[in-house]
């Protein structure tokens, strides 16, 4: 924590966790899994703060794969205008899904810097008790504010739920693994690359919301138009333009 990218982690935790997820949360509780490809936005975000804060180059093709994805989020964005009636808080929970995606943008461009000085097992470490002490010394009374109760009795109470603790127990060590991937990744292929593949989740996360909350469990609004899906896919490709030549697979030299 003394050590200046000890101190860049630490800041980069507070915009990719208590700011970032709760405004994920939120807009998945608005607009339903349509946010996911929305906040998938974080690489292109992450592509241009690098070129402001650590002066990495911004290439043609990177502004090529940004303007696919700002088309695959326009695209997504229009397709969800059918879906108003449904959910009346549409449009203000894509909103939410673009603030988490500034706040994962920076967690990602900073903490990418940030790994290739110290372990990233220690990262993640600073990331995981930054945000755990963030989240109940700040969130939690923010959100017993807005809620007009007691944020700790609400969190007791919140605990006290066996039947939900269990799937956030679940969700949790997920979580862990998923952002520990996202770090080492980060460390051995740089912070691009990395964003790039954990971007994948623009459609993978769309399609275990609809598998697991609309097909299993069997409750509403947790599917997505065929032009919302379609920009899913274009949202991966322009994420993997940003980070690497796709001419330059089909051109491997043999070593």
């Amino acid at each position: 924590f003394k050590t200046r990218p000890g101190m860049m982690m630490l800041v980069a935790a507070l915009f990719g966790g208590p700011f970032a997820s709760t405004c994920y949360v939120v807009g998945l509780q608005m607009a339903g899994s349509i946010v996911v490809p929305i906040s998938a936005l974080c690489p292109a975000i992450g592509a241009i703060l690098a070129r402001f804060l650590f002066r990495q180059p911004l290439t043609p093709r990177m502004m090529l794969g940004i303007l696919i994805c700002l088309s695959a989020s326009a695209l997504i964005g229009f397709s969800s205008m059918g879906g108003i009636e449904a959910r009346p808080h549409m449009m203000l929970g894509l909103f939410f899904g673009f603030l988490a995606a500034l706040g994962w943008g920076i967690e990602g461009c900073v903490c990418g810097y940030g790994v290739s000085i110290i372990d990233s097992e220690v990262g993640i470490t600073i990331r995981e008790v930054t945000i755990g002490i963030s989240n109940l010394i700040i969130l939690v009374p923010i959100l017993g504010w807005i809620g007009q109760t007691d944020g700790f009795a609400m969190l007791g109470k919140a605990l006290a739920d066996v039947d939900s603790m269990k799937w956030f127990v679940v969700a949790g060590f997920l979580c862990y693994f998923n952002f520990m991937c996202w770090y080492r990744g980060n460390a051995m292929c740089g912070a691009a690359l990395g964003m790039a593949c954990n971007g994948a989740y623009s459609f993978w996360g769309p399609f275990f919301c609809w598998l697991i909350l609309g097909v299993v469990f069997g409750l509403d609004g947790w599917n997505m138009v065929p032009v919302a899906w379609a920009g899913a896919v274009l949202m991966v490709v322009g994420i993997f333009t940003i980070a690497t030549n796709p001419l330059a697979l089909f051109h491997r030299k043999e070593q």
